[in-house]
């Protein structure tokens, strides 16, 4: 079993280590005595103890380029322009870049020739088919029947004619139409009778401009493919602890990962299976239900780790016994002092 270190060695620890920080005697002197470190004894100052535990391992972060397969983009020149290019010198670094994993190439763009306009930038107009006139809309192609003699070419007018019995009748005359002039049809006044108007689509050009290339007569293709980030491994400590510790968990895991060899703790070669009660009870000491609940918390945030890309933890993971002590100095002040290890190796924190 893993023997803590008592309060005395653990409040002696933190008196020469904050002695180098701060002044203690502000906190500490008595009116009318000499002030001296061995004044403050965990005997007077110390007022409970508790015991809990911290579960550290490493987030190993290892960033290399994507072996995700590269992917081609076509498009005419306006798609080009709307893509965003990237052009590497050398390898990206993955903690400072701060684009997509996956981009465009500019040494990557080729162009060639539009199949749709065979590099002319222009088609066949398809209302015309290249022959720029159309049949007009009005006549259909053909002259209009005289609506004022019916397409007889001829009116009628009637005449008031007396015998000599002096009778009056009437005599029907007919004469050329004046308004077809005896044709029977008559011009459109849209084409003025050709039957056709000119291609209101390409404006009587026969061609119009290429909708594939926009009339450049070419077409791009570029790659998309993984950012060539430089191979580097970063290794992040992480603490999961059994007991509040006044925001010392930053501090805490620096000084654990610096010091790992130095610090005694369960080592969990295993710790799918060896962090669990039955393991970890007989060397620690103590359980309880806090400390159950960082090993439940530890297991998922090792499930979450090895679902994102890139990310594993590192093994071993430890579990070190945590001695809290509430604190108060000589003018009431309360503080917390916390040892994380055994008496063979261990590391203390706490402010004032």
């Amino acid at each position: 079993m893993i023997k803590s270190p008592n309060p005395d060695v653990i409040c002696s620890s933190w008196k020469q280590k904050m002695s180098r920080k701060i002044k203690l005697e502000k906190h500490y002197k008595t009116k009318g005595a000499v002030f001296s470190l061995d004044n403050i004894t965990a005997a007077e100052y110390v007022k409970a103890v508790n015991k809990a535990a911290i579960i550290f391992y490493e987030e190993i972060y290892e960033a290399k380029t994507s072996v995700a397969p590269k992917k081609i983009k076509q498009g005419n020149l306006k798609s080009l322009q709307k893509e965003q290019f990237y052009e590497f010198k050398t390898v990206a670094i993955k903690s400072e870049w701060k684009g997509p994993d996956e981009v465009a190439y500019l040494n990557s763009i080729q162009q060639y020739s539009c199949t749709s306009c065979k590099g002319s930038g222009r088609v066949t107009c398809s209302k015309c088919n290249g022959r720029r006139e159309v049949t007009c809309p009005n006549c259909k192609g053909s002259a209009i029947s005289c609506k004022n003699c019916n397409s007889t070419g001829k009116t009628t007018y009637k005449l008031s004619v007396i015998d000599q019995q002096n009778n009056k009748r009437n005599v029907e005359q007919q004469v050329p139409c004046p308004v077809c002039s005896g044709n029977r049809r008559i011009a459109c006044y849209k084409c003025g009778g050709t039957g056709k108007i000119p291609c209101d689509s390409c404006q009587a050009e026969g061609t119009k401009t290429c909708k594939e290339c926009n009339g450049h007569g070419v077409l791009f293709k570029w790659v998309i493919q993984p950012v060539p980030f430089k191979t580097e491994k970063t290794a992040t400590p992480v603490i999961l602890s059994s007991t509040k510790v006044s925001g010392f968990e930053k501090e805490m895991g620096l000084e654990i990962q610096q010091a790992i060899e130095r610090v005694e703790g369960i080592v969990l070669r295993d710790p799918y299976n060896e962090m669990n009660q039955r393991f970890v009870e007989p060397s620690l000491g103590y359980f309880n239900k806090d400390i159950s609940k960082i090993m439940n918390e530890a297991h998922k945030s090792f499930k979450n780790a090895e679902k994102k890309q890139g990310y594993s933890i590192k093994k071993p993971v430890y579990i070190f016994p945590l001695i809290a002590l509430d604190c108060e100095t000589a003018k009431g002040k309360k503080f917390q002092v916390f040892s994380i290890g055994s008496e063979r190796g261990y590391l203390v924190f706490g402010k004032i």
